[in-house]
């Protein structure tokens, strides 16, 4: 009986101190933010419009670090379309992280044109040949959208060498009529990754909890 006793209590150290780890580790693997933002423009812009008109690049109107609707790009005729190359993520999302959420953030505002049509553009990102598209929600002043986790283009999964490899292109949508013009002052992608470990599995379900409820899903207004 004693030594049933003895070893009863080997084992609960045991199975505290794998708590005590997992604990440790949960800390340690706590997800990290990381921004691309678009960093220079690639091919020849078509947007019609930049303010300031100096410099000329399309990427600098969009690349702020935080909100700035002094410059902006804005087009009026229909599939006009800005592209962007992004900055890199490989050197800081390496072998041993994985890709928890990527998403698309953008400040928009369109105006409304003689049919009561509000203009309005699509963010297309795209990696090779593959695209998938985010169109946000227009309103007559500027606001910031952010998109669903997106899924990565081609039925890839999401990397560093992956999001090294991500464009991201602005195309004007359909107008009735007239001159009016779709604006976009800010430009982005959030990417949420973590280490690879035994306690991603926590977090993983904590995040699925959350997006089943649909607090961390598509269209949020910020």
């Amino acid at each position: 009986m004693k030594e049933f006793r003895v070893f009863f209590i080997i084992v609960l150290i045991f199975i505290l101190l794998q708590l005590l780890c997992v604990a440790i580790a949960t800390k340690k693997a706590k997800a990290d933010n990381l921004i691309l933002r678009p960093n220079g423009d690639l091919g020849t812009p078509q947007w019609e419009t930049t303010y300031p008109a100096d410099p000329t690049t399309h990427y600098t109107k969009v690349d702020d670090a935080s909100v700035d609707d002094a410059d902006y790009n804005r087009a009026t005729a229909v599939n006009k379309q800005d592209w962007f190359s992004l900055d890199d993520a490989s050197a800081t999302i390496t072998a041993g992280y994985v890709v928890d959420s990527v998403k698309i953030i953008n400040r928009v505002k369109g105006e409304t044109d003689d049919d009561f049509t509000v203009q309005s553009h699509s963010a297309y990102y795209k990696i090779g040949t593959d695209s998938f598209t985010f169109t946000p929600s227009f309103g007559a002043a500027f606001a910031t959208r952010t998109s669903g986790k997106l899924t990565a283009p081609g039925g890839r999964t999401w990397s560093g060498a992956n999001l090294d490899s991500l464009v991201l292109n602005l195309r004007k949508n359909a107008s009735s009529v007239g001159t009016y013009y779709t604006y976009s002052s800010w430009l982005y992608v959030s990417v949420w990754y973590s280490a690879v470990s035994t306690a991603n599995q926590s977090n993983a379900i904590t995040k699925d909890i959350e997006d089943a409820q649909g607090i961390t899903e598509g269209g949020i207004v910020r």
